[in-house]
């Protein structure tokens, strides 16, 4: 959280390569009666944050270790994960959760995280 009421961002990945690419961006509430629905943009001209999106938290698990995010058109979704692989438990929750709010699961690729050296827990 920034001092002036946004959040910084920043998305990090491995590249096949095993590089590691990383965007900054920021983040604006967008409902502050549940927080759960963001702007967000990676693209800053002379402070002025461009093109957010919607990211709008659909879902968390118990104890926050994976969230599920998606946005009004429910065209793209995203299930984020602390850990390489979710559990099977966890992954119905999220199946359920994206089900719930409309979205077609046949839609979402799982990444096979063991090719950037993440193994399972």
């Amino acid at each position: 959280m920034l001092d002036d009421g946004s959040i910084s961002v920043v998305n990090s990945c491995l590249t096949d390569s095993e590089d590691v690419l990383t965007s900054q961006g920021r983040a604006f509430v967008e409902d502050t009666q549940t927080n759960a629905k963001l702007l967000v943009s990676f693209v800053n001209l002379k402070d002025t944050w461009l093109f957010p999106g919607n990211y709008w938290v659909l879902g968390l698990g118990e104890n926050y270790e994976y969230a599920v995010v998606g946005e009004p058109t429910r065209e793209y979704g995203w299930i984020l994960s602390r850990s390489c692989t979710l559990s099977s438990e966890n992954l119905a929750e999220v199946i359920d959760i994206l089900t719930a709010q409309g979205y077609d699961i046949s839609q979402f690729i799982l990444t096979d995280q063991s090719s950037f050296g993440c193994t399972p827990e």
